[in-house]
């Protein structure tokens, strides 16, 4: 059995089981939930079975994950665009409009259905999301890394936590940022008025982005992102923070004033690089991604008009 052990870095109590499903990318709420009923999650040094137990700022947890078993997830042959394979791992340039993994609303035809098609073997930390260590929105495209079994899952997890994996993004913002390079900390949460988004709030989990403008067209940039944290939607929330919203994100505000590119069906964000060492040959892996077409046209166009 693995152990994970937790200091909660919230700035207010919450549900176990959300708190859990937050902090650990790789896990679903039902899974989690699943393991707190099982005994598995200690808080507060005793036994928690009740996933709507409120955890407080600062306290520890330990989570026990059991035995795996065989994924619930059914093989789906999903054309992928694999960038790196090894033993351990591989990396997938995910397509735009592929989800990663099933959920309400996406019981199949996720890129978890697709790697279990291709590949025989996947971690199985958490059955429900086999391979899956880190996310992409269904619209982001980009580099994913996933792994093939569960001492690598570990290990990869773990580099993600401490920050030991670089991740770059190109996106096209709308406007122009004033300074060519920046950074911005906040803390990102639910949107108090709106569940399905995340916002910038007084009390939430903390967020690192920097980023460094590459291209300035009329109206539009293009601009690398780096992810120092990976909170949901943690690009796309500070860009629209600073009123430079990725092009065509609808639910963060990218479609205003966008005239020439109102057919620009989702957000112009696109995981380009990926460099790590690797967790168990230590082999230095640095990888790029090419754009894809509806992201290289948007930017042919831009680039006409400089």
């Amino acid at each position: 059995m693995d152990k994970v052990e937790l200091k909660a870095g919230i700035e207010e109590p919450m549900r176990v089981d959300v708190y859990l499903a937050e902090e650990l990318e790789w896990a679903s709420r039902s899974t989690v939930q699943k393991w707190i009923r099982e005994g598995c999650v200690r808080l507060r040094g005793k036994l928690c079975t009740k996933p709507g137990k409120k955890v407080f700022p600062g306290e520890e947890l330990s989570l026990t994950i059991p035995p795996s078993e065989p994924s619930e997830v059914i093989p789906e042959e999903i054309p992928l665009d694999i960038v790196y394979e090894d033993d351990y791992l591989a990396v997938v340039n995910k397509r735009p409009g592929l989800v990663v993994h099933p959920g309400a609303g996406n019981p199949s035809g996720t890129l978890a259905n697709g790697l279990l098609y291709y590949f025989q073997n996947l971690s199985t930390v958490d059955t429900l999301r086999p391979g899956i260590v880190h996310r992409l929105d269904k619209d982001t495209s980009g580099l994913l890394i996933t792994a093939k079994d569960n001492h690598t899952h570990w290990k990869l997890a773990e580099m993600i936590a401490e920050k030991k994996i670089t991740r770059l993004y190109w996106g096209i913002v709308i406007g122009r940022f004033e300074e060519v390079r920046g950074r911005i900390e906040t803390e990102l949460g639910r949107d108090p008025g709106n569940r399905v988004k995340m916002a910038v709030v007084s009390k939430g989990k903390h967020a690192v982005t920097s980023w460094e403008t590459l291209e300035e067209y009329s109206g539009f940039s293009l601009v690398r992102f780096r992810l120092f944290t990976g909170r949901t939607h943690q690009i796309r929330v500070h860009a629209s923070f600073m009123r430079h919203p990725i092009l065509g994100d609808r639910l963060y505000g990218g479609m205003s004033g966008v005239e020439p590119f109102q057919k620009v069906d989702r957000q112009m964000l696109h995981a380009r690089e990926l460099g790590f060492i690797h967790p168990v040959t230590g082999k230095e892996i640095s990888l790029t991604a090419p754009l894809f077409p509806d992201m290289e046209d948007v930017l042919k166009k831009l680039r006409a008009t400089v």
